[in-house]
């Protein structure tokens, strides 16, 4: 994602991110508020700023946005916004 995205919030603006399957199966939807994914990019990158680097970094527009599939990976958890379809009846 891009830095534009830590401060494109909106009641009426729901992200979907798609983790796609094998051919045979189906897909697996995620609907994410606008305020959810800003507050988390915006944390997430500070974070990483923060951490300890081989090299030094520098901030760049660039920002990773996690959704976790199992609780032993970083993100945000899957079991809350896994097909949330109702967030599009605004």
């Amino acid at each position: 994602m891009d830095k534009k995205q830590e401060s494109a919030k909106a009641n009426n603006l729901v992200y979907c991110f798609v983790f796609l399957n094998r051919v045979d199966e189906m897909p697996r939807f995620f609907l994410v508020p606008s305020e959810v994914v800003a507050e988390y990019l915006t944390k997430e990158h500070a974070y990483w700023l923060a951490q300890p680097h081989k090299k030094k970094v520098k901030s760049t527009n660039i920002r990773a946005f996690r959704i976790s599939l199992d609780a032993t990976s970083h993100g945000l958890p899957a079991a809350l916004y896994e097909n949330k379809w109702e967030l599009l009846d605004l």
